[in-house]
């Protein structure tokens, strides 16, 4: 029996690394991936972590694990003379630390920078002023942009393998081996769980590591053994190194500390504070400074700002980043949110900043850089990522908010979750709070949920259900509770309810598209752009579905784009022209189309969650003037249209 629980579990887990393959050989990179993997790289290379402070470095450090065929940017002074488009990174590197903007036009030039012979051949200073007609092919990019991502991407996939073989232990631990095969067939076929363990992102990673602290916690202060102990420890330390999502382990451990209510609990709680405070520091090479050299770094910022302009920010000093700004730009749009439950005009910002006082964890954060306690960046990026979280356009039904929905996270987890698992997990958690046996033996579970939930729930950040990834493997482990209940049934009952089961859970899992995943409530696949759009469902991950589609319709002639993403659709010999706010690193022809031709715009741009009601009414009026008609789809997020003149 042993072998064949074995041979299960392998073969769900190999399934599981399957479907995660299958998306990073079908997709582009995703709207984040760009900036994840320059940063990586740059942290890998230099030593320096002034680029994407938003989220701290261990998994873009994996990821940069495996670049290798890259063109070899010594140090971002030191390029050749006839290559604008790494001179282009080197100032945008050199403005990183006063311009949060620049990381992602210097990940662009990573990633897509045109070669100098190219450019000079096309007539253009700069590959941003490149035109999507252009005649250009992959020789003409410096990099093998797709190279560089797949094998990034492969960093991710063990993440979402190690958090599947985690999930099947804990519930055969609680519930037998059949109810842990239950949580692990539950696991391998999630599609979300797939496609995000396909990109270079934290969400999985995140999820991954609070579930093995919780997980390792509760075998370490129920029956001590140093190897679990050792597990808790480096999970919870890694946790901190991910996201700045695994602050909800403050509240989470220290409530099951008082649940277990022994030494060595509070033990293990100790040891992970001072295990995770040192690998913070060894994170960031022991260094307070940002910047390998803060002086020379505010030598380079007078250079690149004689050149452009740079954001005039108060107080802050050159060569490092601007964190008394970024406290006070929180607390201040923080009060005006609270004060008008709408973001602020230009005007109004200003004047709310400047009577912003820091305070509450602000003030925290900020004493704890004058005593140089935590590394700049640390601090920084937790600053920066809480003053980005206030306003954020989001879309929701058909709804738009710039501060979020209350009920945002309800209805991703109703219209992403596969119509089984949502009936699986309902009854699971019935079963689980009916019987006080299993109640009691799985409040290390459920507690989790739902302080996750409180915390998610209660934020304004509402642009993706990846952000509620981290329930999902609580909620599996959960149900293997069902197992206990399917034994006690006759054999051919059994067999009957497993089909039942386990049928439409791994049809649901042979879905393909699965960033794009809507169940049956949501209009399936190919009408959930209605319900929802951004990283739910358009994350501009299908330009080689599109580049497909285009060869399989013989359309040789340049189409009109909107496309919402950061790869660039001329790398993949999308010939184009570049419509009223599409691709933002080429030039915008506006409303200038061909028609009669093609469209192709992506889904969260049909939407126009991005963009304001002018926009949106523009967008409009065009297609209603072209007379657009749908004639296909490339993949599921790229909808494409006949326009007539």
């Amino acid at each position: 029996m042993k072998f064949i629980e074995a041979a299960c579990v392998a073969v769900l887990l190999a399934l599981f690394v399957f479907f995660a393959g299958t998306e990073i050989a079908s997709t582009s990179p995703s709207y984040d991936e760009p900036v994840h993997i320059a940063a990586g790289y740059s942290y890998a290379q230099w030593g320096d972590y002034r680029l994407n402070p938003e989220h701290p470095p261990l998994v873009k450090r994996i990821a940069a694990l495996s670049l290798r065929d890259v063109t070899p940017y010594e140090v971002p002074d030191l390029v050749p003379p006839d290559e604008p488009s790494l001179h282009e990174l080197a100032a945008d590197w050199k403005a990183a630390l006063a311009d949060p903007s620049a990381e992602w036009t210097f990940a662009h030039n990573f990633l897509y920078g045109f070669r100098g012979s190219a450019l000079t051949r096309l007539g253009k200073r700069s590959g941003f002023e490149v035109e999507g007609t252009a005649a250009v092919t992959r020789a003409d990019f410096l990099n093998d942009a797709d190279a560089i991502v797949k094998a990034a991407r492969w960093m991710i996939v063990p993440f979402g393998a190690i958090l599947g073989l985690l999930v099947f232990s804990w519930s055969r631990e609680l519930f037998g081996a059949a109810g842990a095969l239950l949580s692990l067939a539950l696991f391998a076929f999630e599609p979300s769980l797939a496609a995000h363990s396909a990109v270079v992102t934290t969400d999985v990673p995140i999820a991954c590591c609070l579930f093995g602290s919780v997980y390792f916690f509760w075998r370490a202060s129920r029956r001590f053994t140093w190897w679990d102990a050792v597990a808790f420890v480096l999970f919870t330390a890694a946790a901190f190194l991910v996201k700045f999502t695994a602050i909800v382990l403050v509240p989470l451990l220290a409530l099951l500390v008082l649940l277990r209510r022994n030494r060595v609990a509070f033990a293990l709680l100790g040891a992970a504070a001072l295990t995770t405070y040192l690998a913070i520091w060894a994170a960031y090479g022991f260094r307070y400074s940002a910047a390998t050299d803060a002086v020379a770094a505010a030598s380079d910022e007078q250079r690149v700002a004689a050149t452009r302009p740079l954001p005039g920010l108060p107080d802050r000093v050159g060569g490092h980043f601007p964190l008394e700004y970024s406290l006070r730009r929180y607390a201040a749009d923080a009060r005006f949110f609270e004060d008008n439950r709408r973001p602020p005009t230009q005007d109004e910002a200003m004047t709310a900043f400047n009577y912003a006082s820091i305070r509450g964890l602000g003030s925290v954060l900020l004493e704890l850089d004058r005593m140089h306690l935590f590394p700049e960046a640390y601090l920084y990026g937790a600053a920066f990522a809480r003053e980005r979280s206030v306003f954020r356009s989001s879309y929701l039904r058909g709804q738009y908010s710039d501060t979020g929905f209350g009920s945002y996270f309800f209805w991703t987890f109703l219209l992403k979750t596969p119509l089984v698992t949502l009936l699986l997990i309902a009854c699971g958690l019935v079963l689980v709070l009916l019987t006080r046996t299993h109640r009691s033996a799985t409040h290390f579970v459920w507690i989790p949920i739902l302080i996750y939930l409180l915390v998610a729930v209660r934020a304004n950040l509402n642009i993706g259900h990846r952000h509620l990834l981290p329930i999902y493997p609580f909620l599996f482990v959960l149900c293997g509770v069902l197992a206990v209940r399917w034994l006690r049934f006759p054999a051919r009952v059994r067999i009957t309810a497993a089909a039942v089961v386990l049928v439409p859970i791994a049809l649901t899992g042979l879905t393909h598209d699965r960033l794009s995943y809507m169940n049956q409530l949501g209009g399936g696949p190919e009408n959930g752009y209605r319900q929802l759009v951004d990283s739910n469902y358009d994350w501009g991950q299908d330009l080689v579905k599109l580049r497909r589609w285009l060869d399989e319709n013989r359309i040789a002639e340049p189409i009109n784009l909107c496309y919402f993403g950061t790869a660039d659709p001329r790398y993949y010999g999308i010939r184009h022209r570049n419509l009223f706010l599409g691709y933002e690193y080429e030039p915008d022809n506006g409303f200038a189309a061909q028609v009669p031709g093609v469209l192709a715009i992506s889904a969260t741009n049909y939407a126009g969650s991005a963009w304001d009601a002018q926009a949106r009414e523009e967008w409009k009026r065009f297609l209603e003037a072209t007379k657009a008609r749908p004639i296909g789809r490339a993949g599921q997020s790229i909808l494409i249209y006949r326009l007539s003149p």
